[in-house]
């Protein structure tokens, strides 16, 4: 989390900031700021009580907040065929009375226009929204996930459809980027993250005295 820059952080409970990020809406209109809030979750979290409950909140206090669902296809090792008897999730929109749609998730300027629109659309006081961006999680849920619920081909067609690449061409394409620009950011990339890593491997252990620390409830 870092509060300051608008940023709440995320927790453990499944769908758990959803409603943290409801009342900081609701914060955001009784204050009159000017503020929105931007939610993201999984389809998994779409199945829980305070995904309903919140976006019915939203809904009758006209909150300026978007419910970015990142639909990646499996709650854990749960298909979303299993787990919905509607084909989008942004379907629920209609329970709520509120905007909603469905976006392709990998196709970053589709992703950028809509939410842009939206955030106009927030703060002029018609929010909520509830945007489903569909994509996909191409590792394990973790490192003991055995993926015996999917197979290689699917996973092979989602990383084809991988939304740096698609957009790597576009750039290129249109002539804003070259191969020699986009391999110069690679390697420069690579380097930072190899620096981050050494920073974290070699920096010493918090003191217990700061176990408290960036708490807030």
């Amino acid at each position: 989390a870092d509060v300051d820059s608008g940023n709440l952080g995320a927790n453990g409970v499944v769908g758990g900031g959803i409603g943290i990020a409801t009342g900081a809406a609701l914060t955001c209109k009784m204050k009159k700021s000017g503020k929105i809030v931007i939610c993201f979750f999984g389809d998994g979290a779409a199945n829980q009580g305070i995904f309903h409950s919140s976006l019915n909140m939203a809904s009758i206090w006209d909150l300026p907040i978007i419910y970015l669902c990142e639909n990646n296809v499996y709650g854990m090792s749960t298909s979303v065929k299993e787990a919905f008897n509607i084909e989008k999730i942004s379907d629920r929109k209609c329970a709520y009375g509120i905007e909603g749609l469905t976006i392709d998730g990998n196709n970053l300027v589709e992703v950028f226009n809509t939410v842009s629109h939206f955030t106009g659309e927030c703060r002029a006081g018609r929010g909520p929204v509830l945007i489903e961006s569909l994509t996909y999680r191409w590792r394990g849920h973790s490192k003991s996930d055995a993926q015996v619920y999917r197979t290689r081909e699917e996973i092979r067609q989602w990383v084809e459809r991988g939304p740096i690449e698609r957009y790597k061409k576009i750039l290129i394409g249109g002539e804003i980027l070259t191969e020699k620009e986009d391999k110069d950011l690679e390697n420069e990339v690579a380097v930072q993250l190899d620096k981050a890593t050494k920073f974290a491997v070699e920096s010493p252990f918090p003191e217990p005295s700061e176990v408290e620390d960036d708490v807030y409830a």
